[in-house]
Formats: C-alpha cells, sequence, structure tokens
C-alpha cells in the first residue's frame, strides 16, 4: 500500500470529486404475489377452516385488510355478496406507487477531494481533506463525513527522519424508521398507505382492529402502524469523531541497516441518539404493552410514561501501539542480495460504552419520568391475562472491553545471482483475550518459500521468452475469536436482578481447556511465464490449504446449564488452481488495447468432524452443522424431491425408494455446492489518445442456491407471499403440471405437520444453478493533455470519467433471479444500476 505525500518542488493543488447516482430499488425483484393472488389464496384458506373469526377474536393477534372481510363474514356481520364485492376492491389495489413515491428514492452520493502538497529538500508536507454525503435509497436517511489529512516528514540528518501522520474524522448521519426495507418487503400489496386527499391510512395486520378500537374507549392507544408517518416522526441521529495519529523515526544506522520507530494513538468516540416521538408505534406499542387495570385505583394505569423514548447508545475506542523494526537490504559481489527484517509489535485497544433509556422525555426540558422499576420488572398482567415485563437494567448499562496484543516478527530473503530466491519468515502473537494459560494466548505462524527465475539461467536463451520462473511456499497462519465468544475458562456475567433484588451471575462459557487457536496450513505452486518482452505475462498458481482446530457450536446437555459451546471441532481441506493472463494487444501506438482475464479453480472437503448432528433429517438441509465429514463446508442438502401425489401433497423418497410424505434421513441428497466451483473476472482496457474505456466482468459458475417456495402451511397469514403460490395445486390432475403443494386438508395438515412445509420448501426442486456473467463495470474517461490549451488555464491536467456499474446480467437459471441476492432462500434487492461522474483538476 502507498500513500500520497508531498515531493519538493512547487506545491500541487489537486481535485477530484465524484457524483454517484443509484437507481431506485425495485421491490418487484422480490417476487411477491399480486393483491388477488393473496386474496384467491385466502378464499382458500377460509373454505378449508384456517381463517374464522374465532381465532382472532377476543386476543390482540392482528389481521390483514382481507382476512377482516373473512372475519366479518364469519361473523355473518356480512353476506357473500358483500364479501366478494369488499375483497374485489382490494384485489384491484396495488401499493407500489404510493411505495416508490412516499418511501423511496435514487440513492445520491457525492464526494469532494482537495489536497496540497510540497516541500523543499528536507522538508515535505502532504495536507487532504475528503468530504462525502449521502443520500440514502430510503426517504429520511443520510450521512455526511468529513477527513482531514495532515503527514509531515523532516530529514533532521543524513541519518534521522522524523514522520507524522495525523487524520481527524467527523460524521454526522440522520436514519429514518428502522427496519423500512422489511417493513416494506412485509407489506400487504393492496395496503395503501394514503387515501386520496393524502390522509394516512393505518395498517393492523400486528393488532386485531376490533379489540384496538375497544382498547382506545378504555384509555389506550393506538395500535395502528404507517410507514409513512413513522418515517416522517423519526429522529434518529449519529455522530462519531476519531483522531489517527502515527509519529515515526527512521535510523540508517550504517550501510543497509535501518531502523524505524513509530508510535500511533487513536482514539474513535461514536453516539447513536434515538429520539421515539410520543405518536410512533415504537412508543405507543411500549406503553399499551405496559398498560393494565388497577383494583386499587379502579382504572386503567400506564406503567410507562407516555411521552418520548430516548435510547442513547454511546462508544469510545482508545488504541496505542508501538513498532519497532530493523530492516537490513544489501547486494554484496553483484550476485547476493540479503533482505532481512525483525521487529515487534505491542499494542492496547480499550473500549467503553454504554446506553440509556429514558422515558416519558421532554426533549425541551431535557428530562423524563420515574418508573417502578421493581413492579414492572415482575410484571403486570395486561388484558388478555399475559404477564409483560419490563426489565430498565437490560436498557440501561455500561460495557469495557480491554485487549492487549505483542507479536515478534522477522522475515528473510536472499537471491543468489538473480536465479534463485528463498524466503522465510516467523511471527509469534500473543493476545490475553484467549485463556489464562500463557501458552494458549500465543500462536506460532511461519513460511518458507523458493524462486527460481528460469530466464536468467545462462542455458536458457529464447528471444520469445522474456521471463519464466518457478515459485513454491508452504506455511502455517492462526485465527482466534476477536469476539470474545471463546475461551478456556469458565465465564459468566455479572448483573443486578431487580426480581431477586441482589447482584446474579449468567453463565457464558464452560471451561474448556483443551480450546486451541484455529489454524492453517498452506502449500502453493506457481509459475509465471513471460513473453515478448512481457507483453504476454501469464500465472498459474495451485494451492493446497489445510485447516485444523476450526471452531464449531456442539450442542450440549440442557442439564450442564448451558445449551452449547464452542470446540474445536473440525479439520477443512481446500484445494485450488489459479490462473491469470495479462495481455498488451495493441501497444505503442495511437490506440491501445489490454487485456487481464482471471479464473480460479477451488473445491474443499471436510476431513474430519467432531461435532455431533443429533438430528441429519431436520438438520442437514437448514445447515445447521457446518461441518460434514468426507463433503464440501458450503454443501447443499436437501429432501430429493418426487413430485406431488394426487391430492397436491409434497412427496419425497424413502428408505426403500419409495414415495412418502414425511422424510427419513434417507431421503437427504446432495445438490451441489454453494460456493463456485470456478470464478474469473474480465476486464478490458481500450486507449485512443486521451480516452480511455474500460470493461469490467466477472463471473461464477458450479454453484447452487435455494429459492425462495411458498410454505403452503395453512396457518400462516403474512399476505406477502411468494408469487408461486398462484402456480398451487387446485384439483386432481395439477401434479402433473406444477410443483406447488395445495394448502392442506385440516386432517393432512394435523397429520403431516411440520414436514409439509419441510418437503413444500426445502425439496430438490427449490435449488437452481446459481452460475452467472455480470459486466460490473462499464468505464469512459478523457484526460486532457493539449498543453496549448492547458495553457490559458491554471492546471497542470483535466481529467473526466463516466462510470456505470451493474450494466448487465446473464444468468443460468430461468426464474428471473439474481444469484447474488439470493441468501438462504431469502430474495434481497438485486445491486441496481449506477451512474457516476467525475472530475480531477491538477494544478
Amino acid at each position: 500500500m502507498t500513500t500520497s505525500k508531498g515531493k519538493a518542488g512547487k506545491p500541487v493543488i489537486q481535485y477530484s470529486g465524484n457524483l454517484r447516482v443509484e437507481a431506485r430499488p425495485d421491490y418487484s425483484a422480490l417476487q411477491r404475489a399480486t393483491a388477488a393472488d393473496v386474496i384467491d389464496y385466502e378464499k382458500e384458506q377460509y373454505d378449508k377452516g384456517y381463517i374464522m373469526a374465532a381465532i382472532f377474536d377476543n386476543s390482540s393477534s392482528g389481521y390483514s385488510q382481507s382476512i377482516g372481510i373473512f372475519n366479518d363474514f364469519d361473523r355473518q356481520d356480512i353476506d357473500l355478496a358483500e364479501r366478494d364485492r369488499r375483497l374485489g376492491l382490494l384485489a384491484g389495489l396495488n401499493n407500489q406507487s404510493q411505495v416508490n413515491d412516499l418511501l423511496l428514492r435514487q440513492a445520491i452520493n457525492q464526494k469532494h477531494f482537495l489536497s496540497i502538497s510540497g516541500g523543499s529538500d528536507r522538508f515535505n508536507y502532504y495536507s487532504g481533506c475528503n468530504l462525502t454525503q449521502d443520500l440514502a435509497g430510503t426517504k429520511g436517511t443520510q450521512a455526511k463525513s468529513t477527513l482531514v489529512t495532515n503527514r509531515l516528514s523532516y530529514h533532521l540528518a543524513d541519518f534521522l527522519t522524523l514522520r507524522s501522520n495525523i487524520s481527524m474524522d467527523y460524521n454526522w448521519g440522520n436514519q429514518g424508521v428502522s427496519n423500512l426495507e422489511s417493513n416494506i418487503r412485509a407489506f400487504q400489496p393492496y395496503q395503501m398507505i394514503q387515501d386520496e386527499q393524502g390522509n394516512p391510512i393505518n395498517n393492523y395486520f400486528g393488532y386485531n382492529k376490533i379489540e384496538n378500537d375497544r382498547l382506545m374507549g378504555l384509555g389506550y392507544l393506538d395500535n395502528g402502524v404507517n410507514l409513512l408517518t413513522d418515517n416522517n416522526l423519526a429522529n434518529n441521529k449519529s455522530t462519531g469523531f476519531g483522531i489517527r495519529s502515527i509519529f515515526g523515526m527512521d535510523w540508517k544506522l550504517m550501510k543497509g541497516l535501518r531502523l524505524t520507530n513509530d508510535l500511533v494513538y487513536e482514539r474513535l468516540n461514536g453516539r447513536q441518539r434515538n429520539l421515539y416521538n410520543q405518536e410512533s408505534y415504537f412508543t405507543r406499542s411500549l406503553v399499551n404493552r405496559f398498560t393494565a387495570y388497577d383494583d386499587a385505583v379502579g382504572d386503567y394505569v400506564k406503567y410507562i410514561p407516555y411521552g418520548d423514548v430516548l435510547d442513547l447508545n454511546y462508544t469510545n475506542t482508545k488504541r496505542m501501539a508501538s513498532r519497532n523494526q530493523l530492516n537490513y537490504e544489501n547486494t554484496f559481489a553483484e550476485r547476493h542480495y540479503l533482505n532481512v527484517i525483525a521487529g515487534a509489535d505491542i499494542s492496547k485497544r480499550i473500549a467503553d460504552g454504554g446506553i440509556q433509556r429514558m422515558l416519558g422525555f421532554n426533549d425541551e426540558l431535557y428530562s423524563s419520568q420515574d418508573i417502578d422499576a421493581k413492579k414492572l420488572a415482575l410484571g403486570v398482567r395486561d388484558w388478555e391475562g399475559l404477564t409483560q415485563r419490563y426489565v430498565a437494567a437490560d436498557y440501561n448499562k455500561l460495557s469495557y472491553f480491554e485487549n492487549r496484543e505483542y507479536s515478534f516478527y522477522s522475515s528473510l530473503a536472499y537471491t543468489y545471482d538473480r536465479r534463485y530466491t528463498f524466503t522465510g519468515s516467523y511471527r509469534n502473537d500473543y493476545s490475553n483475550l484467549f485463556g489464562a494459560d500463557p501458552k494458549l494466548r500465543r500462536t506460532p505462524l511461519w513460511s518458507v518459500g523458493g524462486k527460481w527465475l528460469l530466464h536468467n539461467e545462462a542455458f536458457f536463451n529464447n528471444e520469445w521468452i522474456s521471463e519464466l520462473s518457478l515459485r513454491s511456499t508452504i506455511g502455517v497462519t492462526g485465527n482466534f475469536d476477536r469476539n470474545n465468544t471463546t475461551t478456556t475458562f469458565l465465564t459468566a456475567t455479572r448483573f443486578f436482578n431487580n426480581i431477586a433484588d441482589d447482584y446474579v451471575a449468567r453463565l457464558q462459557t464452560p471451561p474448556n481447556p483443551k480450546l486451541r487457536w484455529e489454524s492453517s496450513r498452506t502449500f502453493n505452486a506457481g509459475l509465471d511465464l513471460g513473453l515478448l518482452a512481457n507483453r504476454f505475462v501469464v500465472s498459474v498458481d495451485y494451492y493446497n490449504k489445510f485447516s485444523y482446530d476450526l471452531l464449531g457450536s456442539q450442542e450440549l446437555d440442557p442439564t450442564v446449564g448451558l445449551t452449547n459451546a464452542y470446540v474445536n471441532a473440525a479439520e477443512l481441506s481446500n484445494k485450488g488452481v489459479e490462473f491469470g493472463i495479462q495481455a498488451n494487444i495493441l501497444q505503442n501506438r495511437p490506440f491501445e488495447w489490454s487485456s487481464q482475464l482471471n479464473l480460479a479453480y477451488n473445491k474443499s472437503k471436510v476431513i474430519s468432524n467432531k461435532i455431533t448432528d443429533t438430528n441429519p433429517r431436520l438438520n442437514r438441509p437448514r445447515d445447521v452443522v457446518p461441518f460434514l465429514e468426507g463433503y464440501e463446508r458450503e454443501s447443499l442438502w436437501s429432501y430429493r424431491w418426487a413430485g406431488l401425489d394426487e391430492k397436491g401433497r409434497p412427496q419425497t423418497y424413502g428408505a426403500d425408494g419409495e414415495k412418502v410424505l414425511v422424510p427419513v434421513e434417507e431421503s437427504l441428497e446432495l445438490n451441489g455446492t454453494t460456493r463456485p466451483r470456478y470464478s474469473g473476472s474480465f476486464n478490458n482496457t481500450l486507449r485512443y489518445k486521451g480516452f480511455n474505456l474500460s470493461i469490467f466482468t466477472v463471473f461464477n459458475l458450479g454453484q447452487v442456491a435455494r429459492m425462495e417456495m411458498p410454505e403452503m402451511y395453512g396457518y400462516i397469514w403474512d399476505s406477502s407471499y411468494n408469487n408461486k403460490i398462484a402456480k398451487r395445486w387446485r384439483q386432481p390432475g395439477d401434479e402433473h403440471k406444477t410443483d406447488i403443494p395445495a394448502i392442506p386438508l385440516m386432517d393432512d395438515l394435523y397429520e403431516l405437520a411440520d414436514d409439509y412445509s419441510r418437503l413444500a420448501t426445502l425439496s430438490s426442486n427449490s435449488v437452481f444453478d446459481a452460475s452467472f456473467l455480470r459486466v460490473r463495470e462499464i468505464q469512459l474517461g478523457y484526460t486532457l493533455s493539449d498543453s496549448q490549451f492547458l495553457k490559458s488555464l491554471p492546471f497542470k491536467s483535466i481529467r473526466a470519467v463516466m462510470q456505470v456499474n451493474n450494466v448487465f446480467l446473464w444468468k443460468a437459471n430461468k426464474s428471473g433471479l439474481d444469484p447474488e441476492a439470493v441468501v438462504s432462500r431469502m430474495y434481497y434487492l438485486p445491486e441496481p444500476m449506477v451512474y457516476t461522474f467525475g472530475l480531477n483538476l491538477t494544478h
């Protein structure tokens, strides 16, 4: 990594800026069902007995508008004609335009950078300022940041140079309502945000509308939700400030021998302030949960005061570090090159923070109201007879984290006669985060390697081959859990408990004196080939990585007081080949063309595993146990799909190959790996005079993924279904043209229970080829180099750039899915097209 620094001579001033515009999020890519399809689905649910007023009446359980109409019909409050008329009105609605106009927008990012550098023979300086502003794709969310950097170097003497590097970073953010994107995803397609007059329409999917109206008459607050209202009321602000400084000295002790001393000091402060307005759904819901009838008062009492809620979260991080390094570099007798490095690092990082909640908060007076913390911790009975508990200590607490590390490292490189190179390195890392035994707090890391430059051999004489070399390395690397969830000894969290009225301890991890660092041993062998004065450069690498003592979660007997523990569980092998070629196809002429192609192949295998899978029939398709001996780490398992039966029920194959409705362990089959078997990129750059055009393409081949499938469980009423519900089984014969099961009959649901949904969602028919090729980036730039024209301007150079990202996608699947937007069966918003315009000026 290189950083900008000043050069002797006249000061150089540089400016660069860019504007990045991102297309509005496209929620149609999530493949949700239309309003008409949802209502058609719910009609069948009602006919089969899954929707009835008795399920929802006299409870807080919420429901959608369409289910509310079915409930009215079930109570005989309306007749069939009125039911279908109301449902028909809902079926014609689509809230996507309101979502786009009221909640979403194009994301815009702009960056501006200004720097000045210069110096003299002994003194160099560089100062820069970077300004960034982000407007997110969801309204109400934006961020700004300012980064100021100053680097100085002073040659105090021929043998000593002083250095400093100081940067200050300030950032500010304003966030809209939390989880807005996931709430949009869960929106019923007919649920409008506003009426024709612009008045908000509340959504009661989360709370029974009839009970809500009754409770409001008793003094409760409205439990309705409106995303636009909540987003407009959101008052969430974040600020951060950081100082990072490095002070160093470079000593020239003798010919070839240098000593470098560095001192590092960092201070980072962050603060998140969320003020929930008393009219927001968050506050109204919180107050309602802890509103209960008090016999002594003879009325309903709000045990959480009605007013704004203020949540504060702050973090302070301080890091101090020192690095001292000796570097010896010399060439002897024009044949022997030697480079030796030895050094030591030591660092200490302290992070402290806290959270605080103020209830009934008044932002103008900066005051809050008291609560009866003990009564709320013991719990109050709500109108349904359920005990609601609020533990104030969970929202008011401090944290402290300290990490101390030190390392010793060394490396050696020796080259003889520009033909043979030998390298070696050794490092020992120590940390206080891993165990009590000093020998477990460290891990030795090492590597050795060599390279043979055949093209420098006397016997090698080929005018076509400009470079030919063979190289190989082997080494060991290590890793430990910096989150401190693994430890060799028993740990517990001690805190004050209002119910016990005393301090209590809660176990976190069991003792494990055999716990070790994760480690990997890697062997690499490669070849480098240059042709026609390196006009064409080819590299080929083979690697074999063996990872051992990998951490995994093992289930425990609950009677020991803990449900699981991390152990050194597995050994994993990763083997692969990487190939790269760079070609200057046309060069040394007005029109130039260069290309770069990279290809990679990888295959992994779990060599051993100590984690016991207590129920592979259920766990393996859900990837509960990450390591399965003899298979790849990223293996995707499914129930072998056997189609639908004559009643539309999903089937798989049993132990003897027969079609069954309940999967067994023998029903499982391996469908492939979610990790690409082959991956690569292809980059082309064209240049003509001051113009340059580059096209960057990436591809992944040979991997699979699981698409989202409807659960078809009768008692699911989320109203934001996958659009495949429209293709479900409806009548005998449909089993020959669809693989979407029927909504089960009540008897089938009770008999098959969760196995019905397991086969519907985790069978092999849900697996698709996730291979793709994407044109990731196209960039067109122009650099003004006409000196006659520049003489009339105060600039040495001007460069303008226009870039488009996510231009084109080819995908192997026929379902219209972007493989990069599918994670664990969930569809996420695909990367939109992005336009960037940039300008660079140098004075």
